[in-house]
């Protein structure tokens, strides 16, 4: 009950600010119009490229933006503003694990990124774009690898915060964890587009399984027999972080 009312509070707090709605929706309408053309033009001359057609690697695009925008709780900058000024020792304190605090927040925000940016988008994709269709088990499989995902990205990101304890600004830390992230983990491009060497290495790290798998998942385009894989690295990488 404790982690649900923290996660309450954070997401009120996100919904504050009524002019940030507005804009989140119309950003969200303005990315995937963006992209839509970028990649029309990319395949002007090409029926596929690595496997995807023109409206695969866009709703892959899409996708892969959203999770990102899902994920991105910004734990660098909370906890080195709280080192900063101080407030960390009081969080400290207090009755409740810190990490537990910040991913109980760090739901609550995800919960309104989800209501009031992803949803608009993934409205303006229904319009453009037809959806594959979408089954019971395989949306619960995705949302599966989502929860997983993020718990992942979570982790990751808590571990880069505590380096805010000898760096004290988190300014470059956070920039490069994202940079380092997004890339890894396809949140930019499908990992299908890599280089061969590049994308064997990465499949040995975490990031393909914090946005790259779920997305796959998301769209449909995930080979079912590698879904218990996934799932299993997920949960190993997750571990393997939490400790």
């Amino acid at each position: 009950m404790t982690f649900l009312a923290i996660a309450r509070m954070a997401f009120f707090q996100q919904a504050f600010y009524r002019f940030e709605l507005v804009f989140n929706a119309l950003r969200a309408v303005v990315f995937v119009v963006v992209i839509s053309a970028v990649w029309r033009a990319v395949y002007q001359s090409r029926p596929a490229l690595a496997g995807f057609t023109l409206e695969q690697l866009v709703l892959y695009t899409c996708t892969a933006a959203m999770l990102v925008l899902l994920y991105e709780v910004y734990v660098e900058r909370e906890i080195g503003d709280r080192l900063r000024s101080g407030n960390l020792a009081l969080q400290l304190l207090k009755p409740v694990n810190y990490f537990l605090y910040g991913l109980a927040e760090g739901t609550g925000t995800l919960a309104y990124t989800a209501a009031f940016s992803v949803l608009p988008t993934v409205a303006v994709l229904a319009l453009l774009f037809d959806f594959p269709p979408v089954e019971p088990g395989g949306l619960a499989l995705a949302l599966a690898m989502v929860a997983l995902g993020f718990g992942l990205f979570f982790a990751f990101c808590h571990i880069t915060a505590l380096t805010t304890f000898f760096t004290v600004e988190v300014w470059g830390v956070e920039y490069m964890r994202m940079v380092l992230v997004r890339f890894l983990a396809g949140g930019i491009v499908p990992l299908a587009l890599f280089p061969e060497a590049l994308r064997a290495f990465v499949l040995w790290l975490p990031f393909p399984y914090m946005i790259y798998f779920p997305t796959l998942a998301l769209t449909g385009t995930l080979d079912p027999a590698l879904a218990g894989r996934v799932l299993a690295l997920q949960a190993g990488w997750l571990a393997l972080l939490l400790g």
